[in-house]
């Protein structure tokens, strides 16, 4: 896509020699789309890996989430257990962590399907651009998408570190 973003081009491919899927007969393409050049990423993967289930994380994006820290306050008092302290304390906190588990599954599906409908809409104005100039609204979309698509991608780094 070039700078106006109204034209594109394919120029990415993906070569290989006859003998690589006799080795690599696993081996996977994926063409990524267009977000931050003018080229599509492209993905060779020649295995599968399954690491198990995954332990509880706090990531930090959920700081930015608003009224998270509010809602785990709330959770926090809300919740009475009359033992003794220590392990009133310890179920407490395995049950905010319940809670918080199910509030991160709703708010990963809504990631996830924001970030999938922005692609997606993205890769339909990049097809339009391989066949005509874009209008000012698409143009106008096609930058709202990649804003998109740059926040949630953020906030999964800043889940990563």
């Amino acid at each position: 896509m070039f700078d106006r973003g109204d034209k594109s081009s394919k120029l990415d491919r993906f070569l290989v020699c006859p003998n690589f899927f006799n080795k690599w007969s696993l081996a996977t393409v994926m063409g990524l789309p267009r977000l931050y050049s003018d080229h599509c990423p492209i993905i060779l993967n020649t295995a599968a890996h399954d690491f198990g289930p995954s332990p509880f994380k706090f990531f930090t994006s959920w700081l930015d989430k608003p009224d998270f820290v509010h809602m785990v306050l709330q959770w926090y008092s809300s919740f009475m257990f009359h033992r003794p302290p220590d392990l009133a304390f310890a179920t407490k906190l395995r049950w905010i962590k319940g809670k918080i588990k199910s509030w991160a599954v709703v708010q990963r599906s809504a990631a996830v399907t924001l970030l999938a409908s922005s692609k997606l809409e993205l890769n339909y104005i990049e097809a339009v651009a391989d066949s005509r100039i874009l209008s000012q609204r698409e143009i106008d979309r096609r930058l709202e998408c990649k804003r998109v698509i740059v926040e949630i991608e953020c906030a999964n780094l800043l889940d990563i570190k």
